[in-house]
């Protein structure tokens, strides 16, 4: 695949050859002169990177922030940044994760799929499968952390039962109130305000 540069630049050789012809008068019309190149799709990495500044932590300020995020955390803050900071998986396979991918007898869970959401709209996302075989993959988890997600699962089925008249039950682990994915800004946001409560990170 080509890049949106080299794209834009043949483009705009394009127009202005057939600018020529036309004045010229080898042509009595511009192909091009109600055409505009679309812009490329961008890629999952991509928009990760714009959405989730990857910032790595020492090991006492990972603990520093995972005790901050369970004291002063939003809701499900301190069980999302465990299972981060514990298996190393991108924020976009955390959000594609569903319940079926959680193993509690082995402790582990599968990575399969990545959750797609450019736009950020809770209603508009795709599941994609990741770009290697080597990313499809079975990670044996932290006990602390399942027991996290033990947590979580109860705390979602009573969840389910009041919102059950509009609940969007996709079985999808981290969800609104409303059973949808979280889009791939709100982690970003809330790690954001998290870190920014962290003295020694902000120095």
């Amino acid at each position: 695949m080509y890049s949106q540069n080299y794209m834009d630049g043949i483009h705009t050789t394009g127009r202005m050859i057939f600018k020529f012809a036309v004045e010229s008068e080898w042509l009595q019309q511009n192909p091009t002169e109600n055409y505009s190149l679309p812009k490329q799709q961008a890629t999952i990495e991509e928009v990760e990177k714009e959405n989730l500044r990857k910032k790595f932590l020492e090991k006492n300020e990972l603990i520093g922030f995972l005790s901050l995020a369970r004291t002063e955390g939003l809701s499900n803050d301190y069980t999302l940044f465990s299972l981060l900071a514990y298996s190393g998986i991108r924020i976009g396979e955390s959000l594609a994760l569903k319940w079926p991918d959680i193993n509690f007898r082995s402790g582990s869970i599968r990575i399969s799929k990545t959750l797609y959401n450019p736009t950020n709209n809770k209603v508009n996302y795709t599941l994609l499968t990741p770009k290697t075989k080597g990313s499809i993959r079975t990670i044996k988890m932290d006990n602390q952390v399942m027991k996290l997600l033990k947590k979580h699962l109860l705390k979602q089925n009573k969840m389910k039962i009041q919102n059950r008249h509009h609940y969007m039950d996709e079985n999808f682990v981290f969800t609104s109130p409303e059973g949808y994915p979280l889009v791939q800004k709100l982690p970003a946001i809330r790690l954001q305000r998290l870190l920014k409560k962290l003295p020694h990170i902000n120095k």
